[in-house]
């Protein structure tokens, strides 16, 4: 095969992806679908879209990479999304920025179909440029024909660091023939250490307001606040379905607030739920998250009424059902 793209090689891809652009336009809105569902049930809070590549961005990557030896003119009309995996493209924005690496986690879990030889990116580079890469292949039952082994770039990152990772984009990776100066370069780190410190107000704030919730004697009375109240008990982001913790701990608890939640050691119910997984007799096999770790070191004390609540919950099971319906009694 030839190596190097000219022009007339690139028209053919650009024109052969404007036939396929619905495709990835589908698969992204069916991944941005899902995370806002299963991102919802974790109870984090974000921003999310999705998108197909605009096909003059792909011209101009085409452009950038085209003595690249894997961007071979023939590889890409055969399979364009094998070589530019970033076609379809979903983006998660949080707000505390210790919420990336949770998010990314659910990523993982919802979507666990990866590219052959394809790692997971956790970028934090001298740039300034911040953000977790994964990269997912839609599969499965539940998928449309038309869009199975489409794979989608879905890119997290929080919200202040969007902003410059955004400008700095535009301006080094789009510079549209025009290199920045000093005084661009100067005002965009102002932009990176602005940043840099709302993403510490951030965290501050999200501290304080549970610091309120956890001295406060109001009913918690949706996840969010509960996943407030957990992470100051523990000192750290919560992994795992806080939503459905939400449902199991309102229905034994009563009321639910921070000093009740509190009372039930969280902690050591977790280090207990954690030992629980362990049991090499155990057929939960599953990877370990917090939320399953509380809810099974309390199921000695609510296993009956968190074993009925899981049965009852409809859809496909997730990990935290099948671990409370597989707990022994």
């Amino acid at each position: 095969m030839r190596i190097g793209l000219d022009e007339g090689d690139i028209d053919r891809v650009v024109q052969r992806y404007r036939l396929e652009m619905a495709r990835y336009e589908a698969a992204a809105r069916s991944v941005e679908q899902r995370l806002r569902r299963e991102l919802r049930e974790a109870a984090i809070p974000v921003l999310l879209s999705s998108r197909a590549k605009h096909p003059e961005d792909v011209r101009g990557k085409l452009r950038a990479r085209r003595d690249d030896g894997r961007y071979v003119v023939d590889a890409l009309l055969a399979n364009l999304n094998q070589i530019m995996t970033d076609l379809a493209g979903c983006r998660v924005i949080v707000y505390d920025p210790r919420q990336e690496s949770v998010a990314a986690d659910v990523v993982r879990s919802a979507l666990p179909g990866r590219p052959p030889g394809k790692a997971d990116e956790v970028l934090d580079k001298d740039s300034g440029y911040k953000a977790t890469h994964v990269l997912v292949v839609l599969d499965g039952p539940e998928v449309e024909l038309s869009l199975q082994g489409a794979i989608c770039e879905v890119q997290l990152t929080s919200i202040a660091r969007h902003v410059f990772n955004e400008l700095s984009h535009d301006i080094d990776y789009k510079h549209r023939g025009v290199t920045p100066g000093g005084d661009v370069q100067r005002h965009l780190r102002d932009v990176l250490n602005a940043t840099q410190r709302l993403d510490t107000m951030i965290e501050r704030l999200a501290g304080a307001r549970a610091h309120e919730l956890e001295s406060s004697q109001r009913v918690i009375d949706d996840s969010e606040d509960l996943r407030f109240v957990l992470e100051r008990l523990l000192n750290r982001p919560v992994r795992g379905e806080v939503g459905k913790l939400f449902r199991l701990l309102s229905a034994v608890v009563t009321p639910l607030t921070a000093l009740s939640i509190a009372s039930l050691d969280v902690p050591g119910a977790l280090a207990r739920g954690g030992r629980a997984i362990a049991e090499p007799s155990g057929s939960i096999d599953e990877e370990h998250d917090d939320v399953i770790g509380i809810a099974l070191g309390l199921m000695d004390r609510y296993g009956e009424t968190f074993r009925e609540l899981a049965s009852l919950w409809r859809g496909p099971a997730t990990v935290l059902k099948r671990a409370i319906l597989e707990a022994s009694s």
